[in-house]
C-alpha cells in the first residue's frame, strides 16, 4: 500500500497531468528535480521536509491539510477542485 503522503502526491499530480501539466513542469513547479518529484510520487521518500511539503502544497495549489489528509473524501474534493479550475 502507498503511504497516505505519496497517495495524495500522486493524486494531486494526476489531476494537474490531466490539465496538461507535465510532470517535468511539475517538478520544476515543485522547484525539485523530476527524479525527487518521482519518489515522492512513488512514496520512496517517507519523511519529506516541512518546507518541501509546502513547496509541494503551493504547486499543486491546495492546503497542507490536504497534502497531508488521510481522508480520501478530502482528496477527491481537492482533486476535483484542481481538474475542474482548468475546464
Amino acid at each position: 500500500m502507498k503511504p497516505i503522503f505519496a497517495a495524495n502526491v500522486t493524486a494531486y499530480s494526476d489531476a494537474w497531468r490531466g490539465r496538461g501539466v507535465t510532470f517535468s513542469e511539475q517538478a520544476k513547479r515543485c522547484n525539485m528535480s523530476k527524479g525527487q518529484f518521482s519518489d515522492m510520487r512513488a512514496g520512496k521518500i517517507h519523511s519529506p521536509s516541512v518546507w518541501t511539503a509546502l513547496r509541494m502544497a503551493e504547486a499543486f495549489t491546495v492546503s497542507m491539510d490536504e497534502l497531508v489528509t488521510d481522508r480520501p473524501e478530502i482528496r477527491q474534493a481537492a482533486t476535483r477542485r484542481i481538474f475542474e479550475a482548468g475546464a
